[in-house]
């Protein structure tokens, strides 16, 4: 290789070093820029901030004002019981028991009846539910012991139930060897 190529060649390399070396130092020195403005720029959002609050705070104003009222009324709805409450004896089968539906409040259609007394233990109670009607037939096979047991009927609506109503019917259960243990009214 010739002196002439070899020196055009170094004379090549040492240029890119200089250029690499130029490259790396402004990118630190844009580096430390960049960090200077940042500092910069915070300290003046503090020093605004901390004027602001050694000021106090201003009151704000707009272009036009408005106002408005709002009013509303709820109340709230009783479930009122059934009333009437009737036990019909059917033939071979257990009673019957009918209700009027309340009158006033939310029609909901929904009722359980309330067994009670009999054989049930320490004020004991059994349900049955019924859903859109206002009669049900009584399921005696809820009871495995003779007795009087007295059924009442409540409106239900989700977890809330009304009073009981205030008309009972009793129902008498005999059971006996060779008899069906079928309910009747009593």
């Amino acid at each position: 290789m010739s002196a002439v190529r070899r020196g055009r060649m170094v004379g090549r390399v040492r240029r890119e070093q200089r250029r690499e070396h130029r490259s790396a130092r402004a990118i630190t020195e844009g580096a430390g820029v960049f960090r200077a403005r940042s500092r910069r720029r915070s300290i003046v959002i503090v020093a605004t901030v901390l004027v602001l609050l050694a000021v106090g705070a201003v009151p704000a104003y707009a272009w036009w004002s408005k106002s408005a009222t709002v009013t509303n009324s709820v109340t709230a709805a009783t479930l009122q019981p059934p009333t009437n409450v009737q036990c019909t004896n059917q033939v071979l089968q257990n009673p019957k028991i009918s209700w009027t539906a309340p009158t006033s409040g939310p029609n909901i259609g929904n009722y359980r009846l309330i067994i009670s007394g009999g054989a049930l233990v320490n004020g004991a109670t059994l349900t049955q539910d019924v859903t859109g009607a206002t009669s049900a037939t009584f399921n005696s096979g809820l009871l495995s012991a003779a007795g009087t047991y007295t059924i009442t009927v409540e409106t239900v609506l989700y977890q809330w139930t009304s009073a009981p109503s205030t008309t009972s019917k009793n129902v008498t259960i005999a059971l006996s060897v060779g008899s069906l243990g079928l309910a009747s009214c009593s």
